[in-house]
């Protein structure tokens, strides 16, 4: 999301840029093409997430929980939803908090 931003300031930077009378205003294109390729990289990165081996990610998108599990490696997402990693690996469990 931080990579999103600075590729919006890197815009706005352009855009000011271009209206003031400055020596940088002839770079305001140069900054505003690597303002636009930021922007498409931040929005890509975050459509990709890794789950781990031996773990599915549940994915929840404004707190509706989809019914498709995502299996472990790489998979192509939403890029506004939130994706939790849970264990299914068998968990051995003793009580041994029992007194007599």
């Amino acid at each position: 999301m931080i990579i999103i931003i600075v590729g919006l300031v890197l815009l706005l930077v352009a855009y000011n840029l271009k209206k003031v009378n400055s020596p940088l205003s002839a770079n305001s294109g140069m900054i505003r093409v690597i303002g636009i390729v930021v922007v498409i990289f931040g929005i890509l990165s975050k459509c990709v997430v890794q789950v781990d081996a031996g773990k599915v990610g549940v994915q929840s998108i404004f707190g509706n929980v989809k019914k498709e599990t995502l299996n472990s490696g790489l998979n192509f997402v939403n890029p506004l939803a939130d994706i939790k990693e849970l264990d299914l690996k068998t968990q051995n469990y003793t009580m041994s908090g029992v007194h007599d």
